[in-house]
């Protein structure tokens, strides 16, 4: 993406952070295991949309923004 943006371009990103889960359910602790479970085990960076800003500023872009969304189950 850095390298094929023109100057003054812009790169949008749309990824998910699996942590970030809101699941209604009685059993807190039983649902914090499901949430922990599934984000470690169904991808390869569970945190990547939280690394995603310093990755980007890291390779050269700036005015880097972040717009948080939340998934509720």
């Amino acid at each position: 993406m850095v390298r094929v943006v023109r100057s003054g371009g812009r790169v949008g990103v749309f990824d998910r952070d699996n942590d970030t889960y809101f699941i209604s359910h009685p059993d807190r602790a039983l649902t914090r295991r499901i949430v922990a479970a599934g984000s470690e085990n169904t991808t390869v960076n569970p945190w990547i949309a939280r690394q995603l800003p310093v990755m980007l500023r890291a390779h050269g872009l700036r005015d880097v923004r972040v717009r948080a969304f939340v998934s509720v189950e």
